[in-house]
């Protein structure tokens, strides 16, 4: 699908740089992506912050390591609460923030915690499984990408 919107892209662009060459073109990258796709990384989306607000239980902004070993050995089995908080707490300053969360559990990566779900519940529902994944090599959420940047 997004390579059948490749030239009305190119199109457009090329028209900014011909009206204007120091020109600026706001393009909804979006509308070329497969919208199934679009919908269920949407979806995610939401999932994970409302898992984040089950885990920020003291409505702080932010997770401790305790409040994370807490709420980890609640919703999930296995795997190890220290290395997994340790992955996502960036400046390991012992508390997540929302954005250090996003960051460090990004939707290309979520497969290997949701196999650890105690039960399968919205955020396993929604999740872009294997036989999609190849398509978030285009359309990547991380932060050297953004939805709808290529990064491939």
């Amino acid at each position: 699908m997004c390579d059948m919107h490749l030239e009305t892209f190119e199109k457009c662009i090329h028209a900014v740089k011909s009206v204007s060459p120091t020109g600026f073109a706001a393009i909804k990258c979006t509308a070329l992506g497969n919208p199934k796709l679009l919908e269920r990384m949407s979806t995610t989306i939401v999932e994970l912050r409302k898992l984040f607000l089950m885990f920020d239980k003291s409505n702080t902004g932010y997770v401790t390591r305790e409040d994370f070993a807490e709420a980890y050995n609640k919703f999930f089995t296995g795997g190890s609460v220290d290395s997994i908080f340790d992955k996502i707490d960036v400046d390991h300053d012992g508390k997540v923030d929302y954005i250090e969360w996003t960051n460090g559990l990004p939707i290309e990566d979520l497969g290997d915690l949701i196999k650890l779900c105690r039960e399968k519940g919205p955020l396993a529902k929604v999740h872009i499984h294997y036989h999609i994944n190849p398509l978030l090599i285009t359309y990547s959420l991380s932060p050297q990408g953004g939805i709808g940047c290529y990064r491939g």
